[in-house]
Parts: structure tokens; C-alpha cells; sequence
């Protein structure tokens, strides 16, 4: 494509007066080829103006730049050039998204399984579904292994024009914060976006909680006609989204007020039943009350199904391919997973944030259980404040929770040095759990404190094992643990709810 189209619609500052033929947009200067334009991203710790000779020696053409710099190439400086790049990303590869209906989902926690579940009604539907997310990218045949949640903008719309091209006509995308911040999305048009809740991530990279929370209300916010905005009216700081000019939807699991509202929710079993109740007709819906199902636990998953249930209307499905994709949807693994139901009940869940801990916990306030025991993995490397909050979370729900049992673990065994937990770390669950009067365990090993658990769990209670990367291989452990203690068991049906994990392999055949 010449920079003449390419640079189409492009803010720049300075603008050569040649016309060049570019072969592929490049930011990393170690992949440049002959006839390359070669963009130069400004990150947290890398400058890739310090790659431009490079990228030059392995045949770049053109540079996009946002200061000029001592080189005979054409220089076209943008003020921002990861703007720049997606906007000239989507004019290189045609606007694949127009050609497409585009689905994108953005929150704190959930927007796998959200997205899951809207993948999972379209195919009820017959539809050709394409998915982009945290797990994989995924059409047709093609899966391929992601390595951001929001791919990098020009692999983002290539990734959308190979969608075209193989027959997809939806595609379910998931926006991080880090991926809007970064203008990695720009230049997409979504049919529908939706914004399900908040809590306090990566503010680290974002610098305080109030700049997170805008570029998450920025992916409605940036929404034109005829797109439409779906948004969470249970929470306090999306209040703020009515003033948006697009066409809203609003869901809840705890108002009548808004748009679709969730109706004589029954979670005994932790899988929810509920109707789902419109107030006004949506798509092709009728106002009125559904009953929905699903067959994936935790009170969190009631409100991604009503996020995936809303944006389906929208999008002009009929309520019995909502109810039958939501139905099949068999979950996204750790995430309040059930890998064990017999004498009593296993629950696998990543428990990454305070936000995840609460609804993770205020499910089982709706369960028929006897005890709940905790093996809990503390976050290692990542600092005070995540697992001071983490901790203050545990400590709240063991005072309304009937606890048998609380065991912590380091999970030395199980970690690399990049999720070691440090003694500031370990110090201030501690901390935490001494000044609340709680009585726990810290076990340095995670197959011993796995061991501990199933030892105190009994009939008729609940075993939680979370964690993030500390708690991977836990459920692994767990089972074969019982295994051992149980030979009659049969080992195909006993490890079948982690057949297909990803977290914690380590080349065992579960199958076999």
C-alpha cells in the first residue's frame, strides 16, 4: 500500500512529499524486511527510537516516528505513534472490522467468560464466530496462542482481515485497559461494546484509579451510531455513563430499574437458575421474563451471563439461542471452576484481587454447604498493597462465612522466582489474620497444604483452592491426592474436569 493511503485520516505532524510503497507495518526493528515501514513505539522501559538503525540495516523503507532523527529515510512524525499505527494498521488492512459484526467486552474481572458466553450463543445461533482474547485467538481452524488480551494493533487487524476471509461473520473481542490506553483498538467500529464492573488493577501502569476507571468507560465512550453501549447500572461509578450519545443497554442482578434485571435468583446448587427479566423490548425479544440457566457456578457468572445475554440482544438473537448458548457454556478454567463433587465439593479459583475474593466468597453465602475450608497461595511479587487488600478480603468473609479452616501456603514447591512470595508479603497476611483474630496455617509447600486441606474437609463441605500463578497446579494436586486415597475411583472420570487446563501442565496424560 503507498503512505498516501496508508497515512489516509492520520494526524501527523510532518509529512513527507514522496509517495512510497510499504510492504508491512513493523515496530519490533528485529522483524523489518525489504519495503517495510518501521514505527518506532515510545514504551515504559524501551524507546524504539533507539532501534532505528536496525531496522534500516534489515531493509525498512520509511519510518513513523515521533521525533525526527538523523537518517536518510522518508520520516513521518505523529505526535503519538502508537495512534498513528493503529489508524494506519486499519487503513493498510482495509477496516476488516466494518466488514465484521464486532462484539468487545471490557472489566476488571470476567471479560473471558463474558466473552465465552456471547461466543457460545452466536454458535447456538449458527453463527461463523471469531474470538480475541486473553486465552487465544481463535477462527475456523486457526488457534493460535495470545500473548496480550488486546493484541498489538496491527496484529489486531490483520487478525481481522484473516476472519473476513475465512467466512467469520462475528467476532468476540475482549479491550484491557493496558490495550485502550495504547490505542491498540483504535480504529476498530463495534456493533456493540459492554463495561461490567471495576475494581482497582493495574494502577501501577495506569498511575491512580481514577485514570483506570476512564479508559474503561472511554471504550463506551468512543462508541458512534449505530453501535450500542452496555454497561453494568449496578455500579455507583458508571453512573455517569447515561450522558452517552450512542444507544444504551443497562443490566443488573440487583435493581429493577435497569434495562434487563435478573429475577428469583436460585443459587443452592452454586449453579444459578434466574429469569431474566426486560422491561422494553430489545432486538428481537419481547419484554418479558426468561429463565435462564447455566451450567457454570458462582454468583460473578450471573452477571457476565447478563452482560453476554444483553449484548446477544442487541446483536438480534432470539431468547432461546441466549438460553441454549448460556446453558452449554462450560466455563473458562480457575474460574470458580468445580473440579470435584462427590462426598463434598472442590472449587478451583484464581482470586487474583479483592474484587474476584468477593464475588468469589458472596457465592457461597447462596450454597447448601456445612464448612468451607481455605488453601489459600499468596501472591507472590506483587507487593504489599495487592496482598495487604487481599488479605483485609479473606479476613471480612471468614467472619460471615462458617469456616472449618484457613491454609495459606507460599508455594515453594510450585513457583518460579518470578511469583516468589516475599517476606513482606507473607508478613502482612499475617498481620492481617493475627489482628482479626483469625486462626490460620502457613505451609511453606503447596502439595502439603493441599494435603492439609482434603485432611479437615468432611462430608457435605466446601474445599476452596485459590490463588493466581501459586495456586496453578493445585487442582491437579488435589486430585491426585484423592486418587491415591481412592483406587476404586476411576481416573478418567476423576481428572475429566481438568482435561483440557492449561494452568499447572506438567506433561501428565490425564486421560490415560
Amino acid at each position: 500500500m503507498n503512505t498516501l493511503k496508508l497515512f489516509d485520516q492520520v494526524e501527523l505532524i510532518k509529512r513527507p512529499e514522496t509517495d512510497l510503497e510499504i510492504a508491512q507495518i513493523r515496530w519490533d526493528s528485529r522483524k523489518v524486511e525489504p519495503g517495510d515501514l518501521f514505527v518506532a513505539l515510545v514504551g515504559h522501559t524501551v524507546d524504539g527510537h533507539d532501534y532505528i538503525e536496525q531496522a534500516i540495516a534489515n531493509g525498512a523503507v520509511a519510518l513513523l516516528l515521533e521525533r525526527e532523527v538523523a537518517a536518510e529515510l522518508p520520516q513521518f512524525v505523529a505526535g503519538n505513534t502508537r495512534e498513528a499505527m493503529a489508524l494506519a494498521a486499519a487503513n493498510f488492512y482495509d477496516h476488516p472490522s466494518k466488514e465484521l459484526t464486532l462484539a468487545m467486552v471490557t472489566a476488571s474481572n470476567g471479560k473471558t467468560t463474558t466473552n465465552g458466553m456471547l461466543v457460545s450463543i452466536l454458535e447456538a445461533a449458527g453463527q461463523h464466530v471469531g474470538i480475541i482474547g486473553t486465552v487465544a485467538v481463535e477462527y475456523g481452524d486457526i488457534t493460535l496462542p495470545a500473548i496480550l488480551t488486546t493484541p498489538e494493533s496491527v496484529d489486531l487487524q490483520r487478525h481481522l482481515r484473516a476472519m473476513v476471509e475465512a467466512g467469520v461473520s462475528h467476532v468476540c473481542m475482549e479491550a484491557s485497559s493496558i490495550g485502550i490506553s495504547d490505542h491498540r483498538i483504535d480504529g476498530l467500529y463495534p456493533a456493540v461494546a459492554s463495561l461490567n464492573n471495576i475494581t482497582p488493577e493495574h494502577i501501577d501502569a495506569h498511575g491512580d484509579f481514577e485514570t483506570y476507571l476512564g479508559l474503561k468507560k472511554s471504550l463506551l465512550q468512543r462508541l458512534k451510531p449505530p453501535a450500542v453501549a452496555v454497561y453494568n447500572y449496578d455500579v455507583a461509578e458508571f453512573a455517569d455513563l447515561t450522558e452517552i450519545t450512542v444507544t444504551k443497554q443497562t443490566f443488573s442482578t440487583e435493581s429493577d430499574q435497569a434495562d434487563v434485571y435478573v429475577k428469583q435468583l436460585d443459587l443452592s446448587t452454586g449453579r444459578a437458575k434466574f429469569l431474566a427479566v426486560l422491561r422494553h423490548p430489545i432486538g428481537a425479544v419481547e419484554a418479558g421474563e426468561y429463565p435462564i440457566e447455566l451450567s457454570i457456578p458462582g454468583f460473578h457468572s450471573v452477571a457476565n451471563a447478563m452482560s453476554a445475554l444483553t449484548m446477544a440482544l442487541v446483536l438480534g438473537q432470539s431468547i432461546e439461542h441466549i438460553q441454549a448458548g448460556l446453558h452449554r457454556f462450560s466455563g473458562v478454567e480457575r474460574r470458580f471452576e468445580f473440579i470435584y463433587e462427590k462426598d463434598f465439593i472442590i472449587v478451583d479459583d484464581h482470586f487474583a484481587n479483592r474484587g474476584n475474593i468477593d464475588v468469589t466468597l458472596k457465592t457461597l453465602e447462596f450454597m447448601d454447604f456445612n464448612q468451607v475450608h481455605m488453601v489459600y497461595a499468596i501472591r507472590g511479587n506483587r507487593g504489599y498493597i495487592t496482598n495487604r487488600d487481599n488479605a483485609e478480603g479473606i479476613a471480612e468473609w471468614y467472619h460471615k462465612l462458617p469456616f472449618g479452616s484457613l491454609t495459606a501456603t507460599l508455594s515453594q514447591d510450585y513457583t518460579s522466582d518470578k511469583d516468589k512470595v516475599s517476606e513482606t508479603e507473607r508478613r502482612v497476611f499475617e498481620d492481617t489474620m493475627q489482628r482479626e483474630g483469625i486462626d490460620y496455617t502457613v505451609i511453606d509447600k503447596l502439595e502439603e497444604a493441599v494435603a492439609r486441606g482434603l485432611s479437615l474437609v468432611q462430608p457435605g463441605d466446601v474445599l476452596l483452592l485459590v490463588g493466581c500463578q501459586g495456586m496453578d497446579f493445585g487442582g491437579h494436586l488435589a486430585l491426585m491426592q484423592l486418587e491415591k486415597a481412592h483406587p476404586e475411583y476411576d481416573p478418567s472420570e476423576l481428572y475429566a474436569p481438568i482435561k483440557h487446563r492449561v494452568a499447572g501442565i506438567v506433561g501428565r496424560d490425564y486421560a490415560d
